[in-house]
Parts: structure tokens; C-alpha cells; sequence
């Protein structure tokens, strides 16, 4: 991968034990979380991908190409997967992320402390 790391297998070490999953759902073969992403043509991404929940669990790391679909947002906006081509279940749009929603809010409710402003919501 030409912008990824030269060494994947010590990079993924230096992340850490914990990925989380960035797939919806269960009943999928393998979890799934992005490592980083290419901005080749066609996109490339590089992914960490594992079965299992319990130790130990058969890892893998794959150069996976982009999920084609998205969906439009007006005229000129538009809402691309995220996720890899032909992923299992809902595209990236579809999936809640419960710990993402509770970072924003709290990340939000910060700034609104630091600038002494009520707690309103911009939306």
C-alpha cells in the first residue's frame, strides 16, 4: 500500500490489543476494523480482520477495496461507505455507534463549557 506502513505486523502491535469492530451486527464470519486508508485510484484500504472472541484469535491483515456505494445528500453532498467492497451486512451510513454518539455529546457539551455559551444544539 503506497501510504500505509512499511511495517504492518509492528504497526498493528504498537496500536494495541483492542479493535473494535466496524461492522454492524452479528452472524458475520470475521470482524472487521480499518487500519488506515489509501487514497489510490481505486481506493484501497488496509484492514485488521479476525474470528473469534475468545484467545486465541486467527488475525489477518488485508488491502481491501473501497464499498463503491452512496448515497446522495442534496446536490452536492454525498454520503460514501466506509467500509470495504462486498461487506457483510449494512452499509457504514446505516450502523449507530453508540460510543462515537457518546464522545460527540460529551466533546460538545466541553466546548459549550469552555465558551460559556447554554447547552444548545448548532444542528
Amino acid at each position: 500500500m503506497e501510504h500505509g506502513p512499511d511495517n504492518a505486523a509492528l504497526w498493528l502491535y504498537e496500536l494495541g490489543e483492542y479493535q473494535l469492530c466496524e461492522l454492524a451486527g452479528d452472524g458475520h464470519a470475521e470482524h472487521a476494523s480499518m487500519l488506515c486508508n489509501d487514497d489510490a485510484r481505486p481506493p484501497q484500504d488496509l484492514w485488521l480482520l479476525w474470528t473469534g472472541e475468545d484467545e486465541p484469535r486467527k488475525t489477518r491483515i488485508a488491502e481491501l477495496p473501497a464499498c463503491p456505494a452512496a448515497i446522495n445528500r442534496g446536490r452536492t453532498n454525498a454520503w460514501h461507505c466506509i467500509l470495504f467492497a462486498e461487506h457483510p451486512a449494512v452499509h457504514s451510513w446505516e450502523i449507530s455507534d453508540p460510543l462515537g454518539d457518546l464522545i460527540k455529546q460529551q466533546a460538545k457539551e466541553e466546548a459549550y463549557r469552555r465558551f460559556d455559551q447554554p447547552d444548545q444544539d448548532p444542528d
